[in-house]
């Protein structure tokens, strides 16, 4: 099941909460859901991401398998595994939790501080940026992506300056989805979470899913 396929699920999705547990040691939920879970049961660490060919952001939760059990415990519950190597838990709720104004103004915040976050990582605050792959600059219908190109590069022949600007050379090559799905669970983890065993544990994993990805993109 691709992240395509989970988020074209979530288009609309008001009355279940869907999470997808697969080889990793996380259960990740999108959108709607991930917004559901964390009025509903806990305030998580919400993570942005973009898809190049829905062009759009969109927001995931993860949570540690282990823990997976404790925070559906409050609800019924049911369990699908639509396909090797994933399972599915599925919470159907007796009436939604929000509106859809009320999500994407959310959505909105999550992304606006994320970028903050970003932004102070990187000591630049007054010009932040967010790195989107091969899809820099263009529209997604809401929303614009911000260009990753530094400020420097932007400055016209008229702006003094006495650094020549640097412009990042454009990533000719595509990352494969297999590479995509390996980095969103990266940065989707809650590191707190991890014991060292767990931490080593999933290093291994890691490296295991990267060699395939490198296999398969060439």
């Amino acid at each position: 099941m691709t992240i395509i396929e989970k988020l074209k699920a979530e288009q609309g999705n008001f009355t279940t909460i869907t999470l997808y547990e697969g080889k990793g040691i996380f259960v990740s939920a999108f959108e709607r859901s991930a917004f559901a879970l964390t009025l509903d049961v806990k305030t998580f660490d919400p993570n942005v991401f973009h898809n190049s060919q829905l062009k759009m952001k969109y927001i995931s939760i993860g949570i540690p398998k282990k823990n997976i059990k404790q925070y559906l415990a409050k609800y019924k519950y049911s369990t699908d595994e639509p396909e090797p190597d994933l399972k599915v838990y599925v919470v159907r709720l007796e009436k939604p939790l929000f509106t859809e104004d009320e999500f994407q103004k959310w959505k909105d915040s999550v992304i606006v501080n994320k970028f903050d976050e970003n932004a102070r990582k990187k000591g630049k605050k007054e010009n932040p940026y967010i790195i989107d792959c091969k899809n820099v600059g263009k529209s997604d219908g809401n929303s614009t992506v911000v260009d990753s190109t530094p400020v420097a590069a932007t400055l016209t022949s008229e702006t003094p300056t006495s650094t020549p600007a640097y412009i990042p050379p454009v990533q000719e090559k595509p990352v494969t989805d297999c590479l995509d799905a390996v980095i969103d669970e990266i940065l989707s983890i809650q590191i707190q979470d991890f014991s060292p065993m767990m931490a080593l544990n999933y290093l291994s994993e890691l490296q295991n899913k990267l060699r395939d990805a490198k296999r398969r993109n060439g």
